[in-house]
């Protein structure tokens, strides 16, 4: 094995190992606000993929729509949410075992194209992939052709995903307001006072 091939795998290495220990880190993690800080090595793991493969202008969208964006509104999502802080609040749910086997069934074709194909699996030539005719694959009108006509429905869906999650955290952040009371009731005060004049009306008697 020659240098460049160590150099090779050992990037490769550090990639895999800080995005999968950090995304175990999310799931396993007992404080939600600290899940949601773990997201940043996870998605900085994806970009140094992208860059690892060539891809450029897909590590930089990684880094400003991902980073940039949605880590920044999951982690105002989490700081707005009540008892998101509290320690003595339960921060796991009741589903964890449907959640696992909904995990392994969505592992399984990974495992399975992993065990398919070649390993160590050749590196495509970016030269020799087309997208659109007379466009070069990592120009950035060839992608853009692509996301909006090709994947139009998931970018409109996560769009959708972003509005949702602004919505939810207003709705989670706001206070919960009490009960008016009615206009003819007394108030303590005002019990307060009635009590001494009551007293000594009695005491004239």
């Amino acid at each position: 094995m020659t240098i460049p091939e160590i150099i090779h795998y050992a990037i490769f290495a550090f990639l895999a190992l800080v995005t999968i220990g950090s995304a175990v880190l999310v799931a396993f993690t007992r404080r939600i606000i600290h899940a949601a800080f773990w997201l940043f090595p996870v998605f900085a793991g994806i970009a140094g993929f992208y860059l690892y493969l060539g891809a450029q202008f897909l590590a930089a969208i990684q880094v400003l729509i991902y980073i940039g964006a949605i880590l920044v509104l999951i982690v105002f999502a989490v700081t707005l949410t009540r008892h998101a802080n509290d320690t003595e609040e339960k921060q796991s749910n009741r589903f964890v075992i449907p959640v696992l086997l909904a995990s392994f069934v969505m592992l399984l074709p990974l495992i399975g194209a992993a065990l398919l194909n070649a390993w160590p699996a050749p590196v495509t030539d970016l030269d020799q992939v087309t997208l659109i005719a007379n466009v070069p694959v990592t120009d950035v009108s060839a992608i853009g052709v692509v996301l909006m006509q090709q994947y139009l429905v998931p970018f409109e869906i996560a769009s959708v995903l972003l509005l949702a999650a602004m919505v939810g955290a207003l709705v989670l952040a706001r206070k919960e307001r009490p009960a008016a009371e009615p206009a003819d009731a007394p108030t303590a005060a005002t019990v307060v006072e009635a009590e001494p004049c009551a007293m000594a009306e009695v005491a004239e008697v």
